[in-house]
């Protein structure tokens, strides 16, 4: 216009380089910018809040996870370590939301999912995440699962992050992922407080179960190494048999057992005997009538020789003596018993011969020998007669010829 009109002004937002413009030579401002009224240059054009880049473009809106609050060419900022921001363009730090409890984002995080689990705390990403209970860790961050302690150990720690398993008391174990010493209980064959010292069990005992039980104890009849965990750990001792961890029963008369277990109780030699309970071998002794040496074979005592008691000692000769002529006279054989130890047959030589005739009289003995009733073959035939009378302790008189007879 020719004139005196005044010359018109870029609105905001709009620049113009032209020196005496006669029309609208304004310039928009490039996208996301913003320029003062007025404006005369490109670089009047800055980055809108929210926005960054130089001067006079281009300028773009900050990404997700960051944020912007004043014009120009100023870098975006990044939401702080523990946030995330999904939101583009930005203008506050106020869109910077705090990851969830127990997990953590780097700056600039514009996903939730990038919130991860922080070490001693488990779940996945973008949570919710939970501390690591007593018993387990988790030593990485992220979406790992916990790692349990083993067998044998244990931890009370909640939100471990790094290895916090004991090891369990020394013959103690726990279960997988123990959160309590309690939880360590002593083995089988030991005893002891939960969470505590074990002690063996002794010889003779054993101990079925894990934790504080007493230990059982084995029959009086039968034994067990000490840490035993089991009732067939209990065996028949010596001179008893029975099943491992069973009932024990006696060796009887006649047989004997060396060894203990379950193995069966062995008879003596034939024509020898033994007392209840023998362990050894040796315990068998040759019958009356019988000679041979203890455990060995017997064999009997030959024609016109005797042998009154059980044992080793020999056969004695007939007619060598007033006292064998009545023993052989009256009996012919050797005792016809079951068993009978030397001990008895000695008690009843001192009894008879407190009631005997003096040997320098023949009447006694004839009348003895003469009232005998030589089929009868009694049990104790060769005893119950006057004849101990030329008798002596322990038979002594048999190896004695009787000049009197």
């Amino acid at each position: 216009m020719v004139g005196k009109a005044a010359c018109s002004v870029c609105v905001p937002g709009k620049y113009s380089t032209t020196i005496a413009a006669t029309s609208d030579v304004c310039v928009q401002c490039p996208l996301f910018s913003n320029a003062v009224e007025t404006s005369g240059l490109r670089s009047d054009c800055t980055c809108n809040v929210r926005s960054t880049g130089s001067d006079g473009g281009p300028c773009l809106n900050c990404v997700a996870g960051k944020y912007k609050n004043v014009g120009g060419e100023s870098q975006c900022l990044s939401c702080p370590s523990g946030t995330f921001s999904t939101v583009v363009g930005a203008s506050s730090s106020s869109v910077c939301t705090q990851c969830g409890e127990n997990s953590h984002a780097p700056q600039a995080t514009n996903n939730i999912a990038n919130c991860t689990c922080n070490s001693g705390s488990s779940g996945p990403d973008g949570g919710p995440c939970t501390k690591c209970v007593a018993g387990k860790c988790k030593v990485n961050s992220g979406d790992a699962e916990y790692t349990s302690c083993v067998q044998g150990k244990f931890s009370v720690e909640i939100g471990a992050n790094a290895d916090p398993c004991q090891v369990c008391a020394s013959n103690s174990n726990s279960p997988l992922a123990s959160a309590k010493i309690t939880d360590c209980t002593c083995n089988l064959g030991w005893t002891g407080p939960l969470g505590g010292t074990c002690s063996t069990g002794n010889a003779g005992t054993y101990k079925t179960t894990s934790g504080s039980a007493a230990y059982s104890v084995c029959t009086a009849i039968s034994h067990s190494p000490p840490e035993s965990m089991s009732i067939p750990a209990c065996i028949c001792n010596a001179g008893w048999s029975g099943q491992d961890g069973g009932t024990c029963s006696m060796c009887v008369a006649n047989t004997y057992k060396s060894v203990s277990g379950s193995s069966p109780c062995v008879s003596c030699p034939s024509n020898a005997n033994s007392l209840p309970k023998s362990i050894v071998r040796t315990s068998c002794e040759c019958n009356a009538g019988f000679s041979g040496a203890n455990g060995e074979r017997c064999s009997a005592c030959p024609g016109n020789t005797l042998k009154l008691i059980s044992g080793p000692t020999a056969c004695f000769q007939c007619g060598a003596s007033r006292f064998s002529t009545c023993l052989c006279t009256s009996s012919q054989i050797a005792y016809e018993e079951a068993w009978r130890s030397p001990t008895s047959l000695q008690s009843m030589l001192q009894d008879l011969k407190v009631r005997s005739p003096v040997p320098i009289s023949d009447v006694p003995f004839n009348g003895c020998v003469a009232t005998r009733d030589l089929l009868a073959r009694r049990p104790e035939s060769g005893i119950d007669c006057g004849c101990f009378g030329w008798g002596e302790d322990r038979f002594d008189v048999v190896s004695k010829p009787d000049t009197a007879l």
